[in-house]
């Protein structure tokens, strides 16, 4: 166990290697009385048998959530779970309120996982999920979940239908949670239930008809997948036989998600297209096992400009940058935030705001400077100009480093072409059809 789990108000990442460095030089610095430290270990290590499963809880909520947690690897979990553990025995939540914290934290994993999601990092992620001296840490919890790619639910569920569960390594508890999810009075022992494919590993000649001329592809793309799979006491028996037969099998079997595709109206047939539908009735269980948000989280909203602005003045060059977004709007340009990006200016012409004339960056990578971007040949396009005279006046589209002179300089002579173009005739330039 990782020291930043011990106590957990550190809010320090520390690898298992460094553990008993980091512990002894933590309270060797802090002088702390021995009878307090062996106390503070000792609540710990009760958190800890509860957390991994070696002796139950007193409540039966936390009991459960702490099980089907320990059936998927959640030791980079366990900092944040004694951090709970911990905010109860406190006061400061109840026992549902961490049996609910848990449950975040398994969907949070599980969610991820189905979705394809590295779990690099989780070590350091979940020493920083521990709440702040928050008043409500399971809201507070929930917030950085959603803001490390917690899972909506139409996204989970899309990734589930299509997921190779067969070969995964938790095929096994994912099939037993959707059976268990489903409420029956009396549960089934699925203590000898094995692993059965529906549309059977080998393909015969029944089979191959019944799914038709793309059966092949079928067999490839669906054979592993969640609705091509259920739990059965008679794997042996049933193997290669059609689904007709299979279907007589399946209504005496004592296994729900089993016993439920003998339903003749359901699944009349096996065939891509029930594989399909029966993957999305799983994948809507699912989502309410391992529980995560219902929408996804709206991106952030874009910056303003005044905010990239700020960004410059704390780089040292608001200055100029500035100055630049003052010459641009007297001259008429549209300057907005750049699109998908948090430091970049963009002006545009009033006519058509989606194109980029200038470009100015607030992150210098001289000090000092302001990058600029400048697209002369797109000039022509939407002002009275020729591509050689702006080429002249603004020079080649290359990327600038401009000192405070400079980006004075460059002013100028943007002053000077804005004059020059509102000097000319409207009559003597034709829009260009591009625009």
């Amino acid at each position: 166990m990782s020291s930043a789990s011990l106590p957990s108000s550190t809010l320090r990442y520390i690898r298992p290697t460094g553990t008993f460095t980091a512990f002894e030089g933590r309270y060797e610095a802090a002088a702390l009385a021995m009878n307090e430290l062996a106390a503070t270990l000792l609540k710990a290590s009760r958190h800890y048998n509860v957390m991994s499963g070696k002796v139950d809880d007193h409540e039966k909520d936390v009991t459960s959530s702490i099980a089907q947690l320990n059936a998927i690897d959640n030791s980079t979990t366990y900092p944040l779970l004694l951090d709970l553990f911990d905010a109860r025995a406190n006061g400061r939540i109840d026992s549902k309120t961490l049996a609910y914290g848990i449950d975040m934290v398994r969907g949070f994993l599980m969610r991820r996982f189905i979705c394809g999601e590295s779990s690099r990092g989780y070590g350091q992620m979940f020493v920083g999920a521990i709440p702040r001296e928050s008043h409500d840490p399971i809201q507070e919890l929930d917030s950085y979940l959603l803001q490390r790619g917690w899972p909506d639910k139409q996204r989970f569920e899309t990734a589930f239908v299509r997921f190779r569960l067969y070969g995964s390594a938790y095929v096994r508890h994912v099939l037993e949670m959707l059976e268990r999810s489903r409420g029956d009075l009396e549960q089934a022992d699925l203590t000898n239930a094995t692993i059965e494919h529906i549309m059977p590993q080998v393909l015969d000649d029944e089979w191959r008809s019944d799914l038709g001329d793309e059966a092949d592809r079928i067999h490839a793309e669906w054979l592993h997948r969640p609705g091509n799979l259920t739990l059965s006491a008679h794997h042996p028996e049933y193997g290669n036989k059609s689904f007709a037969i299979k279907r007589k099998m399946y209504s005496e079997s004592n296994i729900g998600i089993t016993r439920e595709l003998a339903d003749p109206i359901m699944y009349p047939s096996w065939n891509e297209q029930r594989i399909k539908e029966r993957g999305q009735r799983l994948a809507s269980y699912a989502s309410t096992i391992w529980i995560g948000p219902d929408d996804p989280l709206p991106p952030p909203p874009p910056p303003g400009i005044e905010s990239i602005c700020q960004m410059a003045d704390a780089k040292g060059i608001g200055g100029p940058f500035r100055a630049l977004r003052a010459a641009g709007e007297r001259n008429g340009l549209y300057v907005r935030p750049a699109p998908n990006s948090q430091s970049y200016a963009m002006y545009a012409p009033p006519t058509n705001r989606a194109v980029c004339l200038l470009l100015t960056a607030a992150t210098p990578k001289i000090p000092g400077t302001v990058r600029l971007w400048v697209y002369p040949k797109v000039f022509p396009r939407f002002y009275p100009i020729s591509e050689q005279q702006a080429l002249t006046v603004l020079g080649q589209d290359v990327e600038r480093h401009l000192s405070p002179d400079e980006a004075t300089g460059f002013i100028a002579k943007l002053d000077a072409l804005f004059d020059e173009i509102r000097a000319t005739p409207a009559r003597e330039w034709v829009e260009d059809p591009r625009r």
